[in-house]
């Protein structure tokens, strides 16, 4: 350990739990749940008591009910949740940050505050997480309000919630929610393989099935119970279709109260306080960028380049191939994020080394903006029992918007340290050519990709998006209000491709497939 330099940033600390207390007044509070996952990833530092107070920087995963109004509840909040879960340590950080909204966000302040210990401008940073959904909704079933308020004073870096991710119009056809958008991301993916709807479920099924599998055998896991492949896909009365292709079973489930954190530190701060070579794991390649942001300026919905080109970038940071790679953990809220990363990275959907380490967020729990911190901490763990192996990891933000890619191992990097050429790539990103949008469309069109969204009397509201013949002009629309016959053409094997008739009246786009 002496040859490596004091400024290397190395993950000295991890810790998750899934709390499981139904009482809602008896149930910890979410930046006490944080704290608590905090207190284990400081103690599995083996540094006993002396790291909280060296903790310099404290970074907060975004919590969902500050991330959009839809998410609000009435249980008070944290006003300054980074210094709310520094007081329970008995820390006093110099810097407390609140991450901005998105699943990624867990990696791309690892990737800022390893950057950080590098320039010297850090020694000891936690990163930390929680969400207590499942409390809230148990408290609103018994119709209790419970005390979640609390005010610690001091300065904070409150990240807002970052990039726009839909604009107004898209969000009116319903665009932009999660539950609403990946499913016209599968529709896609299904269409460019050539596959049927049944065919591309069994697909799809076996995929989920294999996260499933890995879920069972993970204690944190909030949904480990055992589930076929055909069961995941299939609908009935108890896994209803939500987003036509997908069934409840197969979306990210956030009714959970799960935490993480991790503890990074310099290496020489690391020696200072005594921490065994055996705890300490680095990160060998980081790499943060975006799609192009709004859905309608995508250049298509089968593919990410955003995504292959942050896998590859963190990969050839930490001079590795694919091959090299001994564990995995894609972000997987939806199974089209799970399918489009292997498309972008050049990953068998059945990799003997399988796709998670948790079991992902449809099984294991998807704690927020916070999911990825929990798979770092499995794979932590993982590279301590294999120290000369490497983990993969990669989050999502958004829907396809911001992605993450980590490559981290025991063992320390043998690479100078030269982050990706960000500005470079991005920018090749945002250069790829996307069609004309326009919001007022009329006549002929033919469907790019579409969805049926269903509630618990069955189909509601068909979302498509398609473009128009006469120029090219992609747009958003919704099938007219108890079309039943719309709804049925949208869910057909050849769906995609088809032809349809657009209409723009009070606001409202409209489309009637043929």
């Amino acid at each position: 350990m002496r040859s490596i330099p004091d400024t290397t940033p190395v993950i000295v600390g991890a810790g998750q739990l899934t709390q499981r207390e139904r009482d809602p007044q008896q149930a910890l509070a979410p930046m006490a749940l944080a704290a608590e996952a905090a207190r284990l990833a400081l103690g599995d530092s083996g540094a006993g008591g002396k790291l909280p107070t060296r903790l310099d920087s404290i970074a907060v995963t975004r919590l969902f009910s500050d991330s959009t109004p839809r998410r609000a509840h009435g249980h008070g909040r944290a006003d300054n949740p980074p210094l709310a879960v520094a007081a329970q340590l008995g820390a006093r950080p110099r810097t407390a940050i609140y991450m901005e909204v998105g699943g990624n966000t867990p990696q791309k302040y690892l990737h800022q505050m390893a950057e950080r210990i590098r320039r010297g401008e850090a020694a000891a940073v936690l990163l930390t997480g929680a969400e207590c959904m499942a409390t809230e909704r148990a408290a609103a079933r018994a119709g209790l309000t419970l005390d979640w308020q609390r005010s610690d004073a001091g300065s904070i870096e409150d990240r807002g919630f970052g990039e726009r991710l839909v604009t107004p119009h898209e969000l009116a056809h319903g665009l932009g929610i999660p539950v609403n958008t990946y499913p016209l991301f599968e529709q896609a993916l299904r269409a460019a393989r050539g596959l049927s709807v049944e065919a591309h479920l069994a697909r799809m099924g076996r995929l989920l099935a294999s996260l499933n599998a890995v879920a069972r055998d993970n204690p944190h896991a909030a949904w480990p119970s055992p589930l076929a492949a055909e069961a995941l896909v299939t609908p009935s009365a108890e896994n209803p279709w939500l987003g036509f292709p997908y069934t409840r079973l197969v979306n990210a489930r956030d009714n959970v109260d799960q935490a993480a954190a991790i503890v990074l530190t310099s290496a020489g701060l690391a020696r200072e306080l005594g921490i065994p070579a055996e705890r300490q794991v680095f990160l060998h390649g980081a790499c943060d960028l975006n799609e192009k942001m709004l859905m309608l300026d995508r250049v298509d919905y089968a593919s990410s380049p955003a995504m292959a080109r942050t896998g590859g970038a963190a990969l050839e940071m930490a001079g590795l191939g694919l091959d090299d790679i001994a564990c995995f953990d894609l972000y997987s809220c939806f199974a089209s994020a799970v399918e489009i990363a292997c498309e972008a990275l050049g990953l068998a959907e059945d990799d003997p080394r399988g796709l998670t380490l948790t079991g992902g967020l449809p099984f294991f729990g998807g704690p927020g903006n916070n999911y990825s911190m929990h798979a770092l901490v499995a794979a932590i763990t993982r590279l301590r029992e294999a120290p000369q192996s490497h983990a993969l990891i990669t989050g999502n933000g958004g829907i396809l918007s911001k992605h993450a890619a980590s490559v981290l191992s025991a063992t320390p990097p043998q690479l100078p340290w030269q982050p990706p050429e960000t500005r470079r790539l991005q920018a090749e990103i945002d250069a790829q050519p996307s069609p004309p949008v326009t919001e007022y469309p009329e006549g002929e069109a033919r469907i790019e990709t579409c969805t049926v969204m269903h509630g618990r009397e069955g189909p509601q509201l068909g979302i498509v998006i398609a473009r128009r013949l006469d120029s090219g002009a992609r747009f958003v629309a919704n099938t007219p209000p108890g079309d039943t016959d719309a709804w049925q053409r949208l869910m057909a094997d050849d769906a995609i491709g088809s032809l349809g008739k657009a209409s723009h009246t009070n606001g409202r786009n409209l489309f009637v497939p043929h």
